[in-house]
């Protein structure tokens, strides 16, 4: 598994009001000296600034100045142009910068509407061999000098994607919803887009919309025949039927005190009414009914899979380090991940179910050496089944299923903890499954390590980035961590901010969007968001297609610096040579500038081969083009025209004619010499020409 550590620069069109981690720089970018619209960025929280001590600085009463000695000391008055900075007269040193409006660290300034080149009265060969030379200062009301940062260096042709983006992901949490009692649980019911269903441990369902309001009145309430007096204790599961619109059963999975002992009990109900906002009286029908060893580890979580099953996580029966081996007894259903058909009750046995024909292990078991798994999840996509098992002592967890998986792993406990052996009494197997991601308890984030809660794979709209992606948190320190597959290979993250503690699950809407549970007597609900600060996209190239790496809804692409077009499409075919770049818009609201990528592939040497004949040239207005023999079988051919810089200046599909040749008008082409590429029938050649 692999960590990644962030350091992320972003480069962004000057157009557009933005969100970033940035440094000094131009834009656009490259910037050319001699046009107007160029515009100087200073992030100031960035290490290349150094200058956190004028994070103070206010726009209006107390501004910073850009103080510039290259590549001209003093600046003369350029057309009558003066500089406005309040008393401190017209010179370098008093540049009066204003503050983003979007991101309270990134100052810049404007030339005055002027090219830099016009306003520092200099050519850009200058510009280009040195750059500009400036440092940013704070003056107090007198005019005095009161901070600065260190010296600083823009270059206008530097590339400013100095590092190779890497995934990265800031999340954050929207607080909606409060009140409510040891929330630990939030699902929805696969048929209601604008509801969600909220377990409270003592016995109540809640409902929800999007927005956060809660109803007054719950869809179910049986606090008095549930046993929630431990921490572990109380309504733990809840799922509805595959058919809920049409059967109205939910399923609940609740702890109950019977004949001395405790027991865990999976229940069916029938939701009533016109829109299920009610439960049936007396519509209870008990599932499944065993005793539980002890108070704690009592797992819960219910889920239906893809397949339609209905699949119920058992902790190991409690105490501390399994002391009856409950997890290892394929006799008991404790410690497993068990799966029926509840389709009809009494349920029935999957006929694939991994020990349906084993005399010695229960029918209903489907994956076994569990501990207490708090939290598992279906990938919606891919039917992937994620479980997250809390640790003893050490090591936190989560276990992996891909679609399809035949079922009967062993997953350790208590023989391991994780990847580490914890007891080795009664192991006789060599057939376990370790977890795909592991994590130690250790003094990390807000607090220590302490417990896994795991999450989900987020397949929402709004949050490209996060598509396809496992989440998962630690109850007590509120850090996160991010699992997916590259080319088969698991990828880790670990945040390096924290969600704060005391989260206890998370779940999806209809739309795939993600819903956090911190629990306690005052529990609330949050949406999980991305924050826009640490998203990254990369354009890469494939032939002559662009593909830029951060899904969102629009793409504006550039080359040199000016804009070419905009699409709701993450590629881009292109024609001629340049330094090409993306803004990325997404859904969320985020704005985010890729790289900028130096494309070359269209050179002179790339049309080398089969030569054209092309007459007269220099050209004039009209341009006859005559083919080489190879074109005589083309029904058609396609001529294009370049600069020598590799931008396609025409294209245009003619009759291949082998003894007349084609005639183009290129009258509106510029003086200069150009790379003509004849193509057809398989088939391509090129030459050059000069228009006069």
């Amino acid at each position: 598994m692999r960590q990644i550590n962030l350091l992320i620069l972003f480069i962004l069109p000057g157009i557009f009001s933005f969100a970033q981690t940035g440094a000094v720089y131009l834009t656009p970018h490259p910037a050319d000296v001699t046009q107007s619209g160029v515009r100087i960025y200073v992030d100031i929280s960035s290490d290349q600034c150094d200058c956190e001590i004028l994070a103070d600085a206010d726009p209006n009463s107390d501004p910073l100045y850009i103080w510039s000695w290259f590549p001209r000391e003093d600046r003369p008055l350029v057309n009558g142009i003066d500089v406005d900075n309040g008393s401190w007269e017209n010179s370098n040193e008093n540049l009066r910068m204003s503050r983003d409006e979007d991101n309270p660290n990134l100052w810049y300034y404007d030339f005055l509407g002027l090219s830099p080149a016009a306003f520092f009265d200099a050519s850009s060969e200058e510009f280009s061999t040195s750059g500009i030379h400036f440092l940013i200062k704070k003056k107090d009301a007198t005019g005095t000098v009161d901070l600065k940062s260190t010296d600083l260096l823009v270059m206008p042709a530097s590339d400013l994607a100095v590092n190779t983006p890497e995934p990265g992901f800031d999340l954050e949490l929207e607080q909606i919803a409060s009140g409510l009692s040891r929330p630990c649980e939030i699902v929805n019911d696969g048929v209601h887009g604008d509801r969600m269903y909220i377990l409270e441990q003592p016995g109540r369902v809640r409902m929800m919309d999007l927005e956060g309001n809660i109803e007054p009145e719950p869809l179910l309430s049986i606090e008095p025949q549930v046993l929630s007096s431990g921490n572990e204790q109380g309504l733990l599961g809840l799922a509805f039927a595959p058919d809920f619109a049409e059967s109205g059963h939910f399923f609940v999975n609740y702890t109950r005190s019977a004949n001395g002992n405790m027991r865990t009990k999976v229940a069916r109900f029938t939701a009533a009414g016109p829109d299920f906002t009610t439960t049936v009286p007396g519509s209870e029908v008990t599932v499944l009914e065993f005793v539980q060893d002890f108070s704690n580890h009592n797992g819960g979580q219910l889920s239906f899979g893809p397949e339609g099953y209905l699949y119920v996580a058992t902790g190991d029966g409690g105490a501390g380090g399994d002391p009856n081996n409950r997890a290892q007894d394929l006799n008991s259903f404790l410690g497993k991940m068990l799966r029926i058909d509840v389709s009809e009750l009494p349920y029935t046995i999957p006929a694939d179910n991994p020990f349906i024909n084993d005399e010695e292990a229960l029918d209903e078991i489907w994956a076994y050496g569990l501990r207490n798994p708090w939290k598992n999840a279906f990938d919606e996509e891919t039917g992937d089944f994620y479980m997250a098992d809390v640790g003893q002592l050490d090591v936190e967890e989560v276990n992996f299923e891909p679609a399809g998986f035949e079922g009967g792993a062993n997953y350790g406990w208590r023989c391991f903890e994780g990847s580490d052996t914890y007891n080795g009494s009664g192991c006789n197997g060599d057939d376990y499954v370790f977890p795909i991601m592991e994590y130690a308890h250790q003094n990390q984030g807000n607090g220590s390590r302490c417990s896994i809660t795991g999450g989900r794979v987020y397949r929402g709209n709004v949050y490209g980035n996060l598509v396809g992606k496992y989440f998962s948190v630690d109850l007590c320190s509120g850090e996160y961590w991010v699992n997916w597959q590259e080319d088969g290979e698991w990828q880790e993250f670990l945040s390096t901010n924290t969600l704060t503690g005391n989260l206890v699950a998370f779940g999806a809407d209809l739309s795939g969007e993600l819903y956090a549970v911190r629990s306690g007597l005052n529990g609330t609900i949050h949406k999980v968001k991305e924050n826009c600060s640490l998203l990254a996209t990369e354009i890469s190239l494939d032939v002559n297609v662009l593909t830029a790496s951060l899904t969102g809804e629009e793409y504006q692409w550039f080359v040199d610096g000016s804009p070419l077009t905009v699409t709701d499409m993450p590629t881009l075919e292109i024609d001629g040579n340049g330094a090409y770049s993306v803004f990325v818009s997404t859904s969320a609201g985020c704005n985010i500038a890729s790289n900028s990528l130096e494309v070359t592939t269209l050179s002179t040497a790339d049309y080398a081969g089969r030569q054209l004949g092309i007459f007269p040239n220099p050209a004039g207005s009209n341009l006859r083009i005559v083919p080489a023999d190879e074109f005589s079988g083309s029904e058609r051919m396609d001529v294009s025209v370049f600069g020598v810089d590799g931008r396609l200046m025409m294209r245009e599909s003619r009759a291949a004619l082998s003894e007349n040749g084609v005639e183009l008008d290129v009258e509106s082409l510029p003086a200069g010499f150009y790379i003509v590429r004849a193509e057809g029938a398989g088939i391509s050649a090129s030459g050059t020409f000069m228009k006069e």
